[in-house]
C-alpha cells in the first residue's frame, strides 16, 4: 500500500515532465486568431493584467488561468468561436485553444507587446513514442489537436501549452517541433 501511494505520488508530482518525455505535438497547420467581442470577459482580462509585467511565462500563466476558468471540455460538437464557448462555457480542444489565443492577444494588446509577444494557435498531432495517436482513432473528433505555441521574439524563447489538457492534468507546457 505505502509503494503504491509513494509511487502515485511521484506520478502526480512529476506528471508534466513525464507528459513532456512521453507525448509531443506536431504542427500541421494554424488557425487564425478570433478576437474577443465579450465585454465583461475584455474586463476581467485588464483587470487581471493590470500593474503585472507581462513575459512570457507570466503571459501563458494569465492566458491559462482566465481561459481554464471559463470552461468545462466536451466531447460534443462545440463552437470554435471565443465568444460563444464564452456564452455556452463548453469546449473542445479547439474552442480552449481559440479563447486562449484570443485572450493571449488581448493581454498582449493591452499592454503594446505586440513587437515582443506572439501566439500562434496551431493544430497538430500527438505522438506517443513517435506513433501517431490520432491514427488510432476512426472518428473526425480525434483528426487532429489545437494547441498554442508562444514566443518572445526579443530572446527567440519558444514555450508551448494545451489549455485542454491542462485544465485537466495541470500541465501547463508541452513538448512541441
Amino acid at each position: 500500500m505505502k509503494i503504491s501511494l509513494l509511487i502515485f505520488c511521484l506520478l502526480l508530482l512529476f506528471r508534466g515532465w513525464l507528459y513532456r518525455q512521453l507525448i509531443h505535438y506536431r504542427p500541421i497547420a494554424a488557425r487564425e486568431l478570433i478576437p474577443i467581442q465579450d465585454e465583461a470577459f475584455l474586463a476581467s482580462i485588464a483587470e487581471a493584467a493590470q500593474d503585472k509585467p507581462l513575459d512570457l511565462p507570466r503571459l501563458r500563466d494569465l492566458a491559462f488561468s482566465l481561459t481554464t476558468r471559463q470552461l468545462a471540455f466536451t466531447f460534443a460538437p462545440a463552437s470554435a468561436h471565443p465568444d460563444t464557448v464564452l456564452a455556452t462555457g463548453r469546449a473542445n480542444c479547439v474552442g480552449y485553444a481559440a479563447l486562449f489565443n484570443a485572450t493571449a492577444h488581448e493581454l498582449i494588446r493591452q499592454r503594446g507587446m505586440e513587437s515582443k509577444l506572439e501566439v500562434i494557435h496551431l493544430v497538430g498531432k500527438l505522438y506517443l513514442f513517435g506513433v501517431d495517436l490520432h491514427q488510432l482513432f476512426r472518428t473526425p473528433f480525434f483528426a487532429d489537436h489545437d494547441y498554442i505555441l508562444l514566443r518572445d521574439t526579443r530572446t527567440g524563447e519558444t514555450t508551448a501549452t494545451d489549455p485542454s489538457i491542462g485544465d485537466y492534468l495541470w500541465i501547463r507546457e508541452v513538448r512541441s517541433e
